[in-house]
This record gives structure tokens, sequence and C-alpha cells, in this order.
């Protein structure tokens, strides 16, 4: 994602609306909220969102897509 160039800037209002964010804040924000997403949180089975992923990959034969080191 980051290898796409855009023309798009991050912009945003802390939690208490009075201090302007910069982008790179935000960014980071965004990239923790999605790494708890795919990494720690979990199907209704149990399972990784990530595993989930993986075992959609191997099923539609995505097998250029590496997943063996997932849990």
């Amino acid at each position: 994602m980051n290898s796409i160039p855009t023309g798009y800037k991050l912009t945003g209002k802390g939690s208490s609306d009075t201090s302007d964010l910069d982008g790179s804040a935000l960014q980071d924000d965004l990239f923790r909220t999605d790494h708890y997403h795919i990494h720690l949180d979990r199907g209704d089975d149990g399972t990784s969102i990530l595993r989930q992923v993986c075992n959609w990959f191997v099923k539609k034969r995505l097998c250029d897509i590496a997943c063996d080191t997932v849990k």
C-alpha cells in the first residue's frame, strides 16, 4: 500500500477535538488498528482473521501468496 503514489494527505483532529493531528500520527493509528484486526482479532471459531484470509487464498488457489508462517 505504501508504494502506491497518491495525492492524499491525512489530516484530522485529536480526541479532544482542540488540536490538529499530523498525517504521521493518523497513519500510525491506522497501522495499529490494522495490526490488531489482522493479527489479534479472532473469528467466531477462534481462528485469527489472518489465518482465515490465508485459508481463503488457498481455497481460491492463489498459491503465490505466502501464508505458511501464519498460526
